[in-house]
């Protein structure tokens, strides 16, 4: 565990033999539990082993270490200064590296296992086992369409489109080939009905998941980056917009659009084209609100290029992109876009659904900021919160504390960017040897990034 604070004391060597084992935990069993479904429409209800995997060498070192090799070391103490080695080595002072090995034996080495540091993105890895123990790998995140009205004999529904979210991070994403996915398909099911104008309004049901959508302790001059994505019940295209920067060498210039297409965004400045690679230097950056700026120069043989931007408000994004592909599709809405809920009335005409055990390999093979942090929330909500980042952390805690390792932890977001986290390797260890007994284990050894 490494970290950039050095406020900590603790002490440097500490080395325990498998008869002087220190507790990391307690043994949490893992009870058969009913499906947990988290959709939120009108009508709709909520509630929430497999073999041994052998870890060879449960090692947690927060930061950018990894001590995998060390753990056959016989001497009491080897394994800690190698470790501490491999810290100074990498410019880490000792006081800002702690780490626990259990190595083949199962005796531990450590140093200053107990002591609380920033985690940074290890906290994704406390975030998902969370998530798989309290919910399960089949539980369903919703997205849902539903109509509120009826539709007269000339085409149009006299009445509201309601989208129901439920905090599922990845209905399209940045990397899928259509940034609306699985949402496109909502134009061809309201034109099946004979819809071809919606009198009513879009409206978004975000109330899954209430509080802010962002941490007031995140970077604030990072906060239109990919990684700073703000999250609520409603997220689509990772709560991005992509600046697509595409070459027109026959004009000189530089065709600047966004995707998906809304009405929200308006891009201004200028981008021409070169031929030299060293002048290939482009900017793009979020001004107040939906106003973006361009410049610079950008290579005429470049391949087309997406510059990925935050959004403002999710569920608004959400409903003006899916505005933008409705009336594309020849569905004209003659009210406006906002946040609301249907009607008693209303029927759903659509469901999307993805499971937790489907965000977890992308929450941490990728760092996925906005999955850990959608996961918290959604958590939070499941075990009796609102679906704040407040309620998340607090279930997290719950989890470690079942674990007997929430000593000095403090979960401030799911994705590990506030610097406010605090986690000890102790408790990092605690929660991948309940991994390795868990049914769920499998998936999170998995989902573990390789370097």
């Amino acid at each position: 565990m490494a970290q950039n604070h050095s406020e900590h004391e603790g002490r440097d060597h500490e080395s325990v033999s498998g008869a002087e084992r220190p507790a990391l935990g307690r043994q949490v069993s893992e009870p058969r539990r009913p499906h947990w479904d988290v959709a939120m429409g009108p009508g709709r209800s909520r509630g929430p082993r497999r073999s041994r995997m052998l870890w060879g060498a449960a090692v947690v070192l927060l930061g950018v270490l990894f001590l995998g090799p060390i753990v056959s070391a016989g001497a009491r103490s080897e394994v800690v200064d190698k470790g501490l080695a491999l810290a100074k080595k990498a410019g880490l002072p000792s006081d800002s590296v702690a780490f626990v090995v259990i190595d083949a034996n199962g005796r531990v080495h450590e140093s200053r296992g107990a002591v609380p540091l920033a985690p940074a993105s290890n906290l994704k890895v406390v975030t998902a086992a969370a998530a798989l123990h309290r919910l399960g790998e089949g539980a369903s995140l919703d997205t849902e369409l539903w109509i509120d009205g009826r539709i007269d004999g000339a085409g149009t529904l006299v009445g509201d489109v309601i989208v129901v979210g439920s905090g599922d991070p990845s209905l399209s994403s940045r990397f899928d080939d259509d940034p609306l996915g699985e949402v496109a398909r909502w134009s061809g099911l309201l034109r099946e009905l004979g819809i071809r104008r919606i009198q009513g309004d879009l409206i978004g049901d975000d109330r899954a998941l209430a509080g802010a959508s962002r941490r007031p302790e995140w970077p604030a001059d990072q906060l239109d980056r990919w990684y700073c994505a703000p999250s609520g019940a409603l997220n689509l295209n990772d709560n991005c917009v992509d600046v697509v920067f595409r070459p027109a060498p026959a004009s000189g210039r530089v065709d600047v659009f966004c995707r998906p297409e809304s009405a929200l965004w308006k891009v201004s400045g200028e981008v021409r084209t070169t031929a030299k690679k060293k002048q290939h230097k482009y900017w793009v950056e979020r001004g107040d609100g939906y106003r973006i700026r361009v410049g610079g120069k950008f290579l005429a043989s470049a391949s087309e290029i997406g510059e990925p931007v935050t959004v403002v408000d999710p569920t608004v994004a959400f409903l003006a992109a899916l505005r933008a592909r409705l009336e594309r599709d020849g569905i004209a809405l003659g009210g406006e876009i906002r946040r609301g809920q249907a009607g008693e009335r209303a029927w759903r005409l659509d469901r999307i659904s993805h499971t937790v055990g489907s965000l977890v390999p992308v929450l941490l093979k990728r760092s996925q900021n906005l999955y850990g942090d959608c996961l918290l929330r959604v958590l939070g909500r499941a075990t009796g919160g609102d679906g704040s980042f407040e309620s998340g952390g607090k279930a997290v805690l719950g989890y470690l504390e079942e674990l007997g390792v929430a000593e000095g932890c403090v979960i401030r977001d799911g994705s590990g960017l506030s610097r406010d986290n605090r986690l000890t390797a102790r408790a990092l260890a605690a929660v991948l040897e309940h991994a390795a007994s868990a049914e769920w284990g499998p998936l999170l050894e998995a989902s573990l990034p390789i370097s």
